[in-house]
């Protein structure tokens, strides 16, 4: 990450003015690769007709549990001028040579927006995101067909916003491109469906992807795209998703386990000590780090010094600042979360109390982002394995708060049944240690203190969901 502020030399200010314009576009070809696989090329004509095939974009956004494939594209690329679809529609995967008939299954010719179906599989899509918080000069990219050739990145700004459309007047874009995404760099998610393009640039345009989002939700198979109100209940496989969020949440069964360090592991300080038998109830433990775009939709903001995407953790976040996101997310969306004790904290951390040092019965390079492999960065929450609960990241990645005042003698003076310390110390206590990190510092015991007000790139959090 390139940070330009406060820098006192001229000469060094512009230099990290330039790292950060070579960074934003390489960022852009990273995502242009990364989601070839998701933007289609769509091909059009009619049989027995002596018309020419047409070229167009389309990406996936939807996989459905039946494993059918739902594609968003413009309406005016499948129909005929009559409004009716084309009898041959056919999609190309980028690297396939494959073209799989495709299904129209909803036209939405009041903004121009069509969805397909296809019976292939598709085991990625992309994110839809939310438009609403786009700004003038924000830097996104285009993902498409021009020509009817390979797929094409093409990057640029924020021109203008009108009504529900975004102007590009400095992307340049081809035949082909229409139907492909919007996407927001740094994100990686759709902020926008390409319907109009001109040569000479000026009446580029995307169709906002939140008025697209009003039209799908009208259909029961993509519903959860529009609900951002209703919590979903408890599944059957211990998983608490919440629909306002988009947090999961995991059951922990309640249990009694020996809390703290003792002599089967090294770096066993005396803050870690005494192991001492402790008993939770059960509760529900978030499955991940609080994300940047969790937090976004909540805050209005994202503090994180890491600014890389949605799916990185919040970081840069104070335990003050987080009692105010939990009560802004109470206020805005009805859902009643907390921090986890340190109690409930550790015992998730250990898959219900068991003797792992780490976050999981693994090696600590399978687990956890730590300073040995970090990369001096944090890194999106999910991608290192679980802990025997299906919990991500209590080992590395941020160091998590928790709502336990800290002190070095806390645990002689723990009660036994779901502790609280609420004695005298100083700070708050934070877990798991970070992407900066030496693996003995990401155990599971490890534990240290900070002032409520502290912010840093390595101080993040997880919540647990309460009734």
């Amino acid at each position: 990450m390139f940070r330009c502020l406060n820098i006192r030399f001229p000469w060094a200010f512009i230099a990290c003015l330039l790292s950060m314009l070579l960074f934003s576009a390489a960022s852009a070809q990273k995502y242009g690769d990364d989601f070839a696989r998701t933007v289609v090329k769509i091909s059009t004509s009619k049989i027995g007709s002596n018309s020419d095939t047409a070229y167009g974009t389309g990406f996936v956004f939807y996989v459905s549990k039946g494993k059918k494939t739902y594609i968003l594209t413009a309406n005016h690329l499948v129909t005929d001028p009559d409004g009716f679809p084309f009898d041959r529609i056919r999609v190309e995967f980028q690297g396939d040579d494959v073209e799989y008939p495709a299904q129209v299954q909803y036209l939405y010719d009041e903004i121009d927006i069509a969805v397909l179906s296809l019976d292939q599989y598709s085991d990625t899509s992309l994110n839809l995101g939310e438009s609403k918080y786009l700004k003038l000069g924000d830097n996104v990219f285009v993902l498409g067909y021009p020509g009817g050739g390979k797929v094409q990145v093409s990057r640029g700004s924020v021109s203008t916003r009108d009504k529900n459309k975004i102007l590009l007047d400095s992307i340049r874009l081809a035949e082909g491109n229409s139907g492909g995404p919007l996407i927001l760099e740094g994100t990686g998610e759709v902020v926008g469906v390409i319907l109009q393009k001109s040569v000479h640039g000026k009446d580029n345009y995307a169709l906002e992807i939140d008025q697209v989002k009003l039209y799908l939700g009208k259909e029961s198979v993509f519903s959860s795209l529009a609900d951002r109100h209703s919590p979903l209940p408890k599944t059957s496989d211990g998983v608490w998703i919440d629909t306002p969020t988009g947090m999961e949440f995991v059951w922990v069964p309640g249990g009694c386990y020996k809390m703290g360090c003792d002599d089967r592991a090294d770096a066993c300080f005396p803050y870690k000590k005494p192991a001492h038998e402790v008993c939770v109830d059960g509760f529900w433990m978030g499955k991940y780090e609080v994300t940047q775009g969790q937090w976004r939709n909540i805050m209005g903001d994202n503090p994180s010094a890491f600014q890389l995407g949605n799916n990185y953790p919040a970081e840069m976040v104070s335990w003050n600042d987080i009692q105010k996101f939990i009560s802004r997310l109470k206020e805005k969306t009805g859902v009643n979360c907390r921090l986890p004790t340190e109690a409930e904290w550790e015992y998730a951390c250990r898959s219900r109390g068991k003797s792992e040092i780490y976050a999981g019965d693994a090696e600590v390079s399978q687990i956890a982002w730590h300073g040995s492999e970090g990369g001096e960065t944090t890194h999106p929450v999910g991608r290192k394995q679980a802990n025997g609960l299906g919990i991500h990241d209590m080992s590395g990645n941020v160091r998590e708060w928790c709502a336990d005042i800290y002190s070095k003698d806390a645990y002689e003076k723990h009660q036994q049944n779901n502790p609280l310390y609420e004695g005298k110390g100083f700070g708050r206590v934070t877990r798991g240690g970070s992407w900066g990190y030496a693996p003995a510092y990401v155990r599971c015991a490890a534990r240290q203190g900070n002032a409520p007000a502290d912010r840093g790139s390595i101080l993040g959090f997880r919540l647990v969901r309460t009734p």
